[in-house]
Order: structure tokens, then sequence, then C-alpha cells
């Protein structure tokens, strides 16, 4: 939490390039096909764990590694961890799944309760800043403890209002109520509240609301 709110206080302050990166994502391998994946299923893991956590070596991926996962029987698994290094004045990408779960196995991930968003087709709209970038189409995957229990189908249209919903819930949140509380004053402008839509589009998408 104290990584994300500077990095909103840096840019707001300084308006910073560096930190409006748009996001490397993870990847979900799902009816045999591989998407992008818009959500970091790995957040509430290193949130608890953050010795197990790698650095982040580029702007591009805060998170500092890329995980791949998959739906296999209707349950998300991890498939690969990868996290780049630097030796020799060379920077080169390493596995780290064995590290972080002590095996080499499919990890189910039972702890993930939420919805995953996998965009589809030509982008429609860019934005230099996280997940902020539209597309034609989503498949959103409603998990709960690791099970895949509901599929939806989204056109950027209907995609734009459940993100709005999402947002709106998201308000209501610890995250945003702390953001504006201890990093913005306890006043939100206009350009705060699009940095923070843009900034926070993984995880206020990904909550799982009662439809």
């Amino acid at each position: 939490m104290k990584f994300i709110t500077s990095l909103i206080v840096a840019f707001i302050v300084c308006v910073s390039n560096v930190f409006a990166t748009a996001q490397t994502p993870d990847y979900v391998i799902y009816e045999g096909e591989k998407y992008d994946l818009f959500t970091n299923p790995l957040d509430s893991f290193f949130e608890k764990n953050p010795d197990k956590k790698p650095e982040s070596h580029s702007s591009g991926n805060w998170r500092g590694y890329i995980a791949t996962f998959a739906v296999t029987n209707n349950t998300l698994v991890l498939k690969s961890i990868e996290t780049e290094v630097y030796t020799n004045d060379t920077y080169s990408t390493v596995s780290i799944k064995e590290k972080v779960f002590a095996n080499t196995d499919d990890q189910p991930i039972n702890w993930f309760t939420g919805v995953l968003t996998l965009p589809q087709g030509e982008q429609v709209n860019y934005v230099h800043m996280g997940y902020g970038s539209t597309y034609e189409n989503y498949i959103l995957l409603e998990v709960k403890n690791g099970e895949l229990k509901k599929v939806r189908n989204l056109d950027s249209k209907e995609y734009e209002l459940f993100r709005n919903r999402q947002y709106e819930a998201f308000k209501k949140t610890k995250i945003y109520k702390d953001t504006v509380k201890k990093e913005l004053g306890g006043s939100v402008t206009d350009r705060d509240e699009r940095f923070m839509r843009s900034f926070f589009s993984g995880t206020y998408t990904s909550i799982l609301l009662d439809e």
C-alpha cells in the first residue's frame, strides 16, 4: 500500500511519465488460448508474504514479475512466475516459481476471489498507465476461492459500464479511502480521480460484486 500511494503522490506532484507507464500484464490460458490478464491474482499473496516478492527493475512492470495462470477443470492454477535479474551488465529472465512456492507443479490459487479480465481484439483506446487501455471485447471470469463460477462476454461499451460500476464500488474500499485521506489530504481533484481510475484499474475491476 505504501508503495502504491507513494507512486500516486509522485505522479501528482511531478507528473512523471516514469510512474505513468502502461504495465506488462500477467497471462492466463483459458480454453486452450493464451490471453493477456488485466488482473494480478498474486497481489494478495505477496502482500502477506513480502519477503518472497521479487524486486522491480522496470517502470513497465511495477510487480517485478510476470505470472502465467491457467483455468484447468474450472480451477485457477499458477503455471509459472518469471522475473528479471541483472548479472554481468545484462538483464535475463529466470523462473522463481520453485523459490516462491517450493514446488514446480501447478499451484492452485485457492485464495483468489474476484474477476479476471481478459481483453480481446483490437485496442480502441490507449492509456499510458497501468491497465487503463480499452479493447474491442472482453472475457470476464468470475472466480470464488480459485474456482471458476461464471463467464461473461462484453463488448467495449458494455465493459465501460462494468468498469464504472466497479470503480464506484472501489471508492467504498479502504485502499481508496486511505489514499484520499493519507496521501491526498482528504480531497480529490478531477486529475486525481482520473489518475486513480487508470492506476487502480487492475484492482477495482477484480472486485466480485453480487449482481
